[in-house]
């Protein structure tokens, strides 16, 4: 199936590992040139050499989705170096894991400024450049706590977060659809990518807290899940690559959830 990407310059945060790499990839795969984001350029150089390796096209730069200068100093090398960006996936690591009694004002935060703030930013630098050409899309890779908060993990500060990002998405899907640009998020649910992904890094860390055997507290995450198992990076990006495909124009404003039937919510 032909996404109709070919050749759009697109710009992936946290391409390092986990999400972000697995749609760098994808979106590479599908004749996209990639520019993969990561706070620092060593840990991404390896990314885009791996996406040429398989026949793509890829950048690797630097870029920290926590601060305004960063971002725009990064956009402004993209659009020097490669042309004006078209496609805009925003993933980074996520708040901080913590229940409301322990949580920090600091830790509130900096969860604002990178699941908020951060998308602002990138949002004002490329979405000029997405009006002019009459085509755009962005994409945040968000989580099912915008739709149900978090029950098993203490995560305030996601389930806090999350709808408000999701509240910045919607909006700025409106103001920005008759120009040919669309907004939507995908709401992961457990996304088990690994001994480096978020999920297993949160499960061990309240494991550890808890005295509780890592294995066993993350078969009981997974155990919550209706299809029996965690999803796989590579799922989430192929619904990414069609959220940035000629195929989705029509879709916008929306949150799609991936969780193999976890979030209990009908709407």
């Amino acid at each position: 199936m032909d996404l109709g990407i070919a050749g759009r310059l697109a710009i992936v945060f946290g391409a390092s590992r986990g999400l972000g790499k697995a749609v760098a990839q994808r979106l590479g795969d599908e004749g996209a040139q990639v520019v993969a984001l990561a706070r620092t350029i060593d840990s991404v150089e390896g990314v885009a050499e791996q996406i040429r390796q398989r026949g793509g096209n890829a950048t690797p730069l630097a870029c920290d989705v926590t601060s305004k200068s960063s971002i725009q100093a990064m956009v402004a090398q993209v659009r020097s170096a490669l042309g004006a960006p078209e496609i805009v996936i925003y993933n980074n690591g996520g708040p901080a894991d913590t229940a409301f009694e322990h949580a920090t004002d600091q830790e509130f935060c900096d969860g604002f400024v990178s699941q908020v703030m951060g998308f602002v930013w990138v949002v004002r630098e490329v979405a000029q450049d997405m009006r002019n050409g009459g085509w755009g899309r962005l994409v945040t890779l968000g989580s099912i706590a915008a739709k149900e908060p978090h029950r098993e993990m203490p995560m305030v500060i996601h389930n806090v977060m999350r709808p408000a990002a999701l509240g910045l998405s919607k909006s700025l899907s409106v103001e920005l659809g008759d120009c040919g640009i669309t907004v939507n998020t995908i709401g992961t649910g457990l996304i088990d990518g690994g001994d480096e992904n978020s999920l297993r890094k949160t499960v061990r860390g309240q494991a550890e807290s808890l005295g509780l055997s890592f294995d066993e507290l993350l078969q009981s995450r997974l155990d919550t899940v209706p299809v029996g198992r965690g999803g796989q990076p590579e799922e989430v990006a192929a619904l990414c690559a069609y959220l940035c495909s000629d195929l989705a124009g029509f879709m916008t404003g929306q949150m799609l959830v991936l969780d193999g039937g976890k979030v209990r919510t009908l709407y």
